[in-house]
């Protein structure tokens, strides 16, 4: 029987359920593609989530391979049963005439009728209402507002497109999983390049490989160059560029001293504001020493160096007249033991050494002068290292939502909603592991729909993102997943996936996801649309770069490791 759309496929068997049926086929099911079912409140539409094959002579007990021959010579193919398993989504007028999901209250009878659904029928489901934008990329309500994105088309029947809405990707937070080579990249492309170009969006693209910096011609986009004012930092983030973790207890009081002192200087004196803060902290401890000595200079001078004591009354009395209100914090400082001072302050120095380009004292303070806004903004993290990459995502990601939240409630501040996309969460959003990305993006899961903050984290190891993060993306885009511990790690993160549909993350194609969440009308698997400028993610062509220099070299160019070979050892 032809599998034309609308057709008669076959009829539901056994006992049923509001949210599962079973059907005997006439030729097997696909899986994902999506099936009406008769029903006494009205057709039902359904998504097929499991296929099966059989054989009642030849049941999986059977023992004797020459026995099982036999049979099949005697009855032969005639005799196989074809079933496909059902999960039961809506009544299917609501889905068509009113974009929305109306589950059954009761199970559909045996012997009901199962026929594929039509292409203008999933049309209509998936294809939201309002003006086509960038030629069918993209949707756009004028009367509710809201606005769509094209994602892709259903994988098991191409003439339908897949759109996801907008607002909701971004305020219920969003999740682009895959293994690696299976297209996540280019799914972070299209959805980037599209809400940019159709509704000049604001998006931040953290990229930690610089594989998105020329991905998007099209678009408005602005690249960024980390750069962060000292004077901005937060203690933890300097902690973190320092190497000085809460866990090193002595080393980390001084730093929060040293901290304290010069905040709050910060606060009242302009001629501090123009300062470096890190050099700032260096520099309390050079007058931390000064003023011993000079406290000492003042003792009798048949004590020796060593018998001299300062007390840290006496440092407290000097500091006065230069740190003021406080000077009872240098003061502590003087009780610390010196090894402990002198450790904060070398480690204080290697990361002005280390991160010398990225610290500027020059760096724009207002993230609206960083962060354009309505615009595509690439952040090129691929010359920072970790701990850089770590502090300038947090300070982007919490400088935005502090700004966002004084946005909303007093009309000041950054005046449009942002999309943050995390490439590689895994690495900054770790699961056994604190950073300071990770405790913002916690922050920002949680507030961040109040005040126009999404997130959206990007991983080819899902396992080893921090789970509470992960269970607060709502959508979820999942292409290819193999590892059998980042599958039930997924689902554990996702209420929607049941097992049927974990079990299609291993038959995936490449660009085929399964796309769930409240930014979806229902659940689907989509061929996801590909970038046109897409050069992201894609293996290199190693061996034509082998032979293309092999072939160099055989032309008489000069090979630059011979070269070397010949002014090194005279080879």
């Amino acid at each position: 029987m032809s599998r034309e759309p609308g057709k008669e496929v076959g009829i539901v068997i056994g006992e049923t359920t509001p949210a599962y049926a079973i059907y005997l086929s006439y030729e097997p099911p696909r899986l994902g593609e999506y099936v009406v079912i008769e029903h006494p409140e009205g057709p039902v539409l359904g998504m097929v989530e499991e296929s099966l094959i059989g054989n009642a002579f030849l049941t999986e007990d059977a023992k004797d391979i020459r026995a099982a021959m036999k049979t099949i010579e005697m009855i032969g193919e005639e005799r196989l049963y074809l079933k496909g398993k059902v999960r039961i989504l809506s009544r299917l007028e609501d889905l068509v005439h009113k974009q929305k999901v109306r589950p059954v209250k009761t199970p559909p009878k045996p012997g009901a009728k199962v026929f594929l659904a039509d292409t203008d029928t999933l049309t209509k489901i998936f294809v939201p209402r309002g003006a086509l934008v960038l030629n069918g990329e993209a949707i756009y309500d004028e009367e509710s507002g809201r606005g769509y994105i094209r994602i892709g088309t259903l994988a098991n029947n191409p003439g339908v497109p897949v759109y996801v809405d907008v607002t909701r990707m971004v305020a219920r937070h969003t999740a682009i999983l895959a293994m690696t080579g299976a297209g996540k990249s280019n799914t972070v492309a299209v959805i980037a390049d599209r809400v940019s170009r159709a509704f000049k969006g604001t998006l931040v693209l953290f990229d930690f490989h610089g594989e998105y910096l020329d991905a998007f011609p099209d678009a408005d986009y602005n690249i960024v160059v980390p750069r962060i004012n000292p004077n901005a930092l937060k203690l933890s983030e300097i902690a973190t560029l320092a190497n000085i973790s809460p866990s090193y207890h002595k080393q980390y009081r001084v730093l929060r001293l040293l901290y304290e002192v010069v905040y709050k200087k910060l606060s009242q004196s302009i001629e501090f504001r123009n300062r470096n803060f890190i050099e700032l902290m260096i520099d309390i401890v050079d007058d931390l020493e000064s003023m011993e000595e000079e406290i000492k200079s003042k003792q009798p001078l048949q004590q020796s160096n060593k018998r001299r004591k300062v007390s840290k009354e006496q440092v407290r009395q000097i500091a006065k007249e230069k740190y003021g209100d406080v000077a009872d914090l240098v003061a502590r400082l003087s009780d610390l033991k010196k090894d402990y001072l002198y450790e904060v302050v070398g480690k204080l120095e290697d990361l002005m050494l280390r991160y010398k380009a990225f610290l500027d004292i020059n760096a724009p303070q207002y993230i609206g002068n960083l962060i354009v806004p309505g615009k595509l903004n690439v952040v090129d993290l691929s010359q920072v290292d970790r701990e850089g990459s770590d502090v300038f995502v947090a300070y982007v990601a919490r400088t935005l939502l502090e700004e966002r939240k004084r946005y909303v409630t007093k009309g000041e501040g950054y005046g449009t909603p942002v999309f943050l996309v995390l490439e590689e969460a895994h690495i900054l959003v770790p699961k056994d592991e604190d950073t300071n990305t990770k405790r913002v993006f916690s922050q920002v899961a949680r507030e961040g729909r109040k005040f126009g903050v999404g997130i959206c984290l990007v991983s080819q190891r899902p396992k080893n993102i921090d789970e509470n993060s992960l269970s607060q993306t709502n959508n979820k885009i999942i292409l290819r997943l193999i590892e059998p511990e980042d599958q039930r790690y997924v689902q554990k993160t996702s209420e929607q996936l049941s097992n049927e549909l974990l079990g299609l993350l291993t038959s995936l194609d490449t660009g085929e996801a399964v796309v769930l969440g409240d930014f979806t009308i229902l659940p689907t698997i989509v061929k996801i649309d590909e970038h046109k400028h897409k050069t992201m993610g894609r293996d290199p062509d190693v061996v034509r770069e082998w032979m293309a220099r092999s072939s160099k070299k055989k032309s008489g160019e000069p090979d630059l490791f011979d070269e070397f070979a010949k002014m090194q050892y005279g080879l």
